[in-house]
């Protein structure tokens, strides 16, 4: 009797957690990074180096003629987002790596390196680096 009331109850629970993920909306069909890459419309540029501002960076990614074909929009609004850009300078370096990933799923969708020299400019860089792992990916 107490193995099938056990039973039971595992049932129970199974039933359970499964209306609350149906709920919730989760679904084993995600979309794949190349669905989200050519789906997405609206992205957000977010800076954790005090060598990249989020601003010069908009600028550089509105100057690119294939972001404007895109039809991409950048937003200031992260919730609002169906990609994040994410930049980062790893330590003690000229190095600065660029995250896209989508904000929903936090799946990353590409990301990079580009290095820094002292007479380049490192937004029109970056820019250009996404906009060539846009491209790879078949936007």
């Amino acid at each position: 009797m107490l193995k099938l009331s056990f039973g039971v109850l595992i049932c129970l629970l199974c039933s359970v957690l499964t209306s609350i993920v149906s709920a919730q909306g989760y679904s084993d069909s995600q979309p794949t990074p190349i669905e989200v890459i050519k789906s997405a419309k609206v992205i957000f540029i977010r800076s954790d180096s005090a060598f990249v501002k989020s601003e010069a960076l908009e600028s550089e990614m509105l100057k690119q003629p294939l972001v404007r074909d895109w039809g991409l929009i950048i937003t200031r609004d992260q919730f609002k987002a169906e990609m994040i850009v994410e930049v980062k300078r790893k330590p003690l370096s000229r190095k600065y790596i660029l995250s896209v990933f989508d904000p929903r799923t936090n799946t990353v969708l590409f990301a990079g390196n580009v290095r820094n020299s002292i007479f380049s400019n490192l937004h029109r860089k970056l820019a250009e680096k996404f906009v060539e792992h846009m491209r790879e990916a078949g936007r």
